[in-house]
């Protein structure tokens, strides 16, 4: 066979192989894609939640609010930026003058579908006195 011949059999061979790259490549694109948007997904909700943890714990060490309006204030915050499905807990405590904030959240794996309790924030504010 010669050389011609043999270059129209290999171009034959490979006919119909198009649609299939298509599939494969489109398929690959699609899953780093998703990937892609799964990540920002997580990394949104991991910054509401610090963000809400650090707003709560400066608003319970103004002098003249709780804690309990601190826990009230990262669930307000995070309800309104996500849901407040994500948060597992809200936990504010009061020690040597500073105010610590600790919100457990879900880690997002799926969408929002994750590991509970998968994120643990703490923040930390000094606490104002009215004292001279």
């Amino acid at each position: 066979m010669s050389l011609h011949k043999r270059g129209l059999a290999g171009a034959r061979s490979e006919r119909g192989s198009a649609p299939a790259e298509f599939v494969m490549v489109g398929l690959l694109l699609t899953f780093l894609t998703l990937a892609i948007v799964q990540l920002a997904l997580g990394l949104y909700i991991r910054n509401v939640v610090q963000d809400a943890a650090i707003d709560g714990a400066f608003h319970a060490a103004l002098a003249d609010t709780t804690v309990a309006e601190g826990e009230e204030r990262v669930l307000t915050i995070v309800s309104r930026a996500v849901s407040s499905a994500v948060l597992q807990g809200v936990q504010g405590s009061e020690s040597d003058g500073t105010i610590t904030m600790t919100v457990q959240a879900t880690l997002p794996l799926l969408g929002f579908w994750g590991v509970p309790y998968g994120m643990e924030i703490s923040a930390h504010a000094p606490a104002e006195t009215l004292d001279r």
